[in-house]
């Protein structure tokens, strides 16, 4: 399947009680696509949105992503560094009760903290247990970005495709078996600088054995 989607045809995607990935290499545009679906779903389906960014400064979110998003829009928004996996549920929970949210976006997987002594693979595998629990529990889809290894810069290397798949997740795999969706972000023409995809970006929707492709012109 390859057709051009828009932010609509992504967010009726993202159902109610599902833990969504949105996973790539750097500067593909994972936090820009998932403020982008925050917006988007604020504005569309009138409901307030939690956004964890656990690298961008409030300030800097709403200059670059919110700033014309009409005033009556709701949006909560928490930059606390290195935030635990325990206060992010604490805070949904309480904003859920208080504002009824209808989406949580955190940026990114990777940074966020764990209160247990143990593997960082572990943590993250707890992490990921924790926020589809999470999901669950509010019955609200969770969309988390995701880095992944340099698996595919070295198959590029290599010669070879270097779009994402779910084994360069590396150490981050634990996570799949708990996603309902992830997004793998590719853009072509950050690897090649000939190709005739300029400012076009790829998205590989993977999950249970299944791969559908779709792109966004930008």
């Amino acid at each position: 399947m390859n057709d051009i989607l828009n932010l609509d045809e992504i967010t009726k995607k993202l159902h109610n009680s599902t833990l969504n990935i949105i996973a790539g290499r750097p500067n593909m545009g994972k936090s820009s696509l998932a403020f982008n679906i925050a917006i988007n779903v604020a504005q569309k389906e009138k409901v307030p949105v939690a956004i964890f960014s656990l690298e961008m400064s409030k300030e800097y979110i709403w200059n670059n992503f919110i700033d014309s998003v009409l005033l009556n829009t709701y949006f909560f928004i928490d930059d606390t560094p290195a935030i635990s996996v325990e206060n992010i549920r604490k805070k949904c929970i309480r904003l859920k009760q208080e504002k009824n949210i209808g989406l949580v976006v955190i940026d990114y997987l990777q940074l966020i903290s764990t209160d247990e002594v143990t593997s960082q693979k572990k943590n993250l595998s707890n992490i990921g247990l924790s926020l589809k629990k999470l999901a669950e529990e509010l019955d609200i889809p969770i969309l988390i970005t995701s880095q992944l290894s340099k698996e595919p810069d070295i198959r590029f290397k290599a010669g070879q495709d270097p779009r994402p798949t779910l084994k360069d997740f590396g150490y981050s795999s634990e996570i799949i078996k708990y996603a309902d969706a992830i997004l793998f972000l590719y853009r072509d023409d950050y690897y090649y600088t000939n190709s005739d995809k300029k400012n076009v970006l790829e998205i590989n929707v993977a999950k249970n054995g299944r791969l559908e492709t779709a792109i966004i012109k930008e």
